[in-house]
């Protein structure tokens, strides 16, 4: 929470059948961290699931609802002229099938805790998530094209002027 008033993380966990109904084995896991007001946080901790919800039922691919959401959610939040933004990690569990689906924006990362392959008890974290820096010229560039700014003035690049801050990485698993 650092020197603010006010706490600017979130995070939703939806179990099977919360997010697609009683029949899906689909479960959510997913933190936001809001950057500079609780605005788009909040906003997006009440309304990202429904979005998602909707996508997943019009898109075959997880992977293409996942973007898709995210894309209506800032888009949402655009037109609303929200403050702020906030990164996301987020993980779908599918339960019945097996599968797990990871996507990310900015600095918010994903792991995962697997059986050990070097000792008989015990496990491993993985990473899932890559790093993204404003500070790269590739991501410089990404951002820039999408209308946001990378700020340097605050002791390092930062995003700002983009809602969700940092671009997509996704990752399936199983």
């Amino acid at each position: 929470m650092g020197n603010r008033p006010h706490q600017e993380d979130r995070y939703k966990i939806l179990r099977p059948g919360e997010l697609l109904g009683p029949e899906s084995g689909l479960t959510l896991f997913a933190v936001f961290d809001g950057h500079g007001g609780d605005g788009v946080v909040n906003y997006i901790e009440r309304n990202l699931s429904r979005i998602l919800a909707d996508q997943l039922q019009s898109h075959e691919a997880v992977e293409q609802a996942v973007r898709k959401c995210f894309q209506e959610v800032d888009d949402q939040l655009r037109r609303k002229g929200e403050e702020g933004g906030s990164t996301v990690s987020l993980g779908l569990v599918d339960v019945e099938k097996g599968s797990l689906v990871i996507a990310d924006l900015g600095d918010s990362y994903a792991f995962i805790s697997v059986p050990s392959a070097k000792k008989s008890s015990g496990f491993d974290v993985v990473k899932l998530s890559h790093k993204q820096s404003p500070g790269q010229k590739s991501e410089r560039r990404r951002i820039e094209r999408a209308g946001g700014v990378v700020d340097e003035d605050i002791g390092g690049p930062r995003v700002g002027e983009l809602r969700f801050q940092g671009w997509l990485f996704l990752n399936s698993l199983w």
